[in-house]
């Protein structure tokens, strides 16, 4: 980095930063004193950051605490090729298209399958998109399955 001396101050080339307006500086004081209400009273109950970000991952509830039941799964309008379904349905369907069209299925519909297959594992009800619909469809009809 060259630096260099003009009128007794040093600089880089670099325009000074633009000064924060005073709105902006009473924000983030009100945003660090929250912040510093929020570490004391975690410090009064020792809890760190991390438990608080626990709190928000379904696996690690904090200790004392039950998680809250899951909301139940929206209803799609009905003018929506956007599907819900439970994740034993969608399993059944992929296994059907496996099991009854090995041949025809690509690598691309391979790793589609066993994405949905992965979703249906980790979610009590899966959402599939209009492509994801249209294309589990189109897996299902070549391979001679019925869905729904």
């Amino acid at each position: 980095m060259k630096l260099s001396v003009v009128a007794g101050r040093a600089s880089t080339g670099k325009r000074p930063p633009k000064p924060v307006p005073d709105h902006v500086r009473e924000q983030v004081v009100d945003m660090l004193l929250a912040i510093g209400a929020v570490e004391s009273i975690m410090g009064t109950r020792g809890l760190r950051w991390s438990d608080i970000a626990a709190a928000f991952a379904p696996q690690q509830p904090l200790p004392g605490l039950e998680p809250s039941p899951s909301p139940p799964a929206p209803e799609p309008p009905a003018t929506s090729r956007e599907r819900w379904i439970e994740p034993a349905k969608l399993v059944a369907i992929i296994e059907m298209i496996e099991k009854a069209a090995p041949p025809m299925l690509g690598d691309r519909s391979r790793d589609f399958l066993a994405g949905l297959r992965k979703l249906a594992g980790e979610f009590p009800m899966v959402r599939l998109s209009r492509k994801q619909t249209s294309w589990l469809d189109a897996l299902a009809k070549d391979a001679g399955v019925a869905i729904e």
